[in-house]
């Protein structure tokens, strides 16, 4: 394990967690993407001399059916088995901590041995460049590379996109990377300007969004063209704005939709829309 004072480069390896577990997982995963491709290509050839067969009329239609539904699933069982083993491989990797960045070892949180919890500092890393953490909701859309704006006591500096995290934290976020000036110090506030995402032009209220599993889209009652039946509608969620968000699919500019209440209002439902107060948000 590397020390304080250290030189580091770029994606050197500076310590390993205990993989005993993640390795075990890899193995399984393994064994079974290659039980799955197996069990496929045996299909395979069992389908290919059973259309043979078929072709001399020596079996049914109904066996060689049979055959092709069997052989969807062990496609289906490949490509699930595959995602299982990328999955293990990517977390075994995660187990490796490397340096993002060319620098010196500032400081040093773990031991030999220590047991640690997910989102624990490690190491900092002292180097000619700095780097800003943040999390965005997932519907926000970013690439490695891509150059970005940044404000800082009001001057504009460039930045770009350095790494995106693989999987989503709470709340359906994801952290993103960015590269920062090298003056930039601990504890600074600097403002990120994201390139404005396509939308419909439709703003609603965080609050008129139903829940949904999927991060980048939602459900909003509508009112129809009449102005008091209640439609289900699924939207595609833009870019947030404290308390609304701005849709990229799914409704337009002037659509009405139910605020308040939505979650005990069943869609084909008639109903009296209600205005909020003049000069009030709704």
């Amino acid at each position: 394990m590397n020390n304080v004072g250290d030189p580091v480069r770029a994606g050197q390896l500076l310590a390993t967690l205990d993989n005993t577990m993640l390795r075990a997982q890899q193995s399984a995963a393994d064994s079974e993407q290659q039980a799955a491709s197996a069990k496929l290509q045996e299909v395979r050839q069992r389908l290919a001399r059973t259309e043979a067969a078929r072709q001399a009329q020596a079996i049914s239609a109904g066996e060689l059916d049979a055959l092709h539904a069997e052989l969807q699933t062990a496609t289906t069982s490949l490509i699930t088995a595959k995602a299982q083993q990328q999955q293990a491989n990517w977390a075994l990797q995660q187990a490796s901590l490397r340096a993002p960045v060319d620098g010196v070892i500032g400081s040093r949180a773990l031991a030999l041995g220590q047991a640690v919890s997910p989102g624990s500092p490690a190491f900092t890393i002292e180097g000619a460049g700095r780097e800003l953490a943040l999390w965005l909701p997932a519907s926000i859309e970013l690439s490695v590379g891509q150059s970005l704006s940044l404000r800082h006591e009001g001057q504009r500096h460039a930045g770009k996109v350095l790494r995106i995290a693989a999987t989503l934290g709470a709340g359906g976020q994801r952290q993103v990377f960015i590269s920062a000036p090298s003056d930039a110090q601990p504890g600074d506030t600097w403002q990120v300007q994201i390139p404005s995402q396509s939308s419909s032009g439709a703003v609603i209220p965080l609050r008129a969004l139903l829940p949904s599993t999927d991060a980048r889209h939602g459900y909003v009652l509508r009112l129809a063209g009449d102005g008091k039946t209640v439609e289900k509608v699924a939207v595609q969620l833009g870019v947030p704005h404290d308390d609304s968000v701005s849709i990229a699919n799914g409704l337009k500019a002037g659509d009405r939709v139910i605020v308040a209440g939505g979650a005990a209002i069943a869609p084909g439902s008639r109903i009296t829309p209600v205005q909020p107060p003049e000069g009030e948000q709704p």
